[in-house]
């Protein structure tokens, strides 16, 4: 099991990867999750704390995001941003969560 998942939003997938894949993560254990929104353009990072995920950062596109997990983990929030002038960051990929 990963101990960090990123997940990039879609707005039509944005309910379900908020509820009840991220609820699957935490059951599964994944110590912190990413959520990235390109539509509004923020990372929110949640840590697993007693089964369930709160709120631990929130970066805007201009400021730096780090992992608690991975402490050595720093770079700008706009780097996992994907906008309409420029590809996906390669480093970042999407996975799928099965129990």
């Amino acid at each position: 099991m990963p101990d960090i998942v990123v997940e990039i939003l879609s707005p039509s997938t944005a309910r379900y990867d908020r509820g009840e894949k991220s609820d699957r993560y935490a059951t599964l254990g994944v110590r912190e999750l990413w959520l990235v929104s390109s539509e509004a353009e923020i990372i929110e990072v949640f840590a697993l704390a007693e089964g369930r995920y709160v709120l631990d950062a929130r970066a805007g596109l201009d400021e730096p995001i780090r992992s608690t997990v991975l402490p050595n983990l720093i770079f700008p929030a706009s780097a996992a941003c994907v906008s309409e002038t420029g590809p996906p960051v390669s480093s970042i990929r999407h996975t799928s969560c099965t129990p």
